[in-house]
């Protein structure tokens, strides 16, 4: 659904990394998904890729 909030934007979708979100309610493993996510992330802006985050959630 992301890809379709994104069409016609003119962005590359070769650059898109899909994430999977965990959808549980132990909260331990969720801070360790959050934690290695947010870590990808920071990795990419260190090494000066621009960086956008989209998320998408349910009513």
């Amino acid at each position: 659904m992301a890809e379709q909030c994104m069409a016609g934007l003119g962005l590359d979708e070769g650059k898109f990394r899909k994430v999977e979100f965990l959808m549980v309610s132990d909260r331990g493993r969720l801070k360790d998904h959050y934690a290695e996510l947010a870590a990808a992330i920071a990795a990419d802006l260190q090494q000066g890729i621009n960086v956008g985050y989209v998320t998408l959630a349910t009513p």
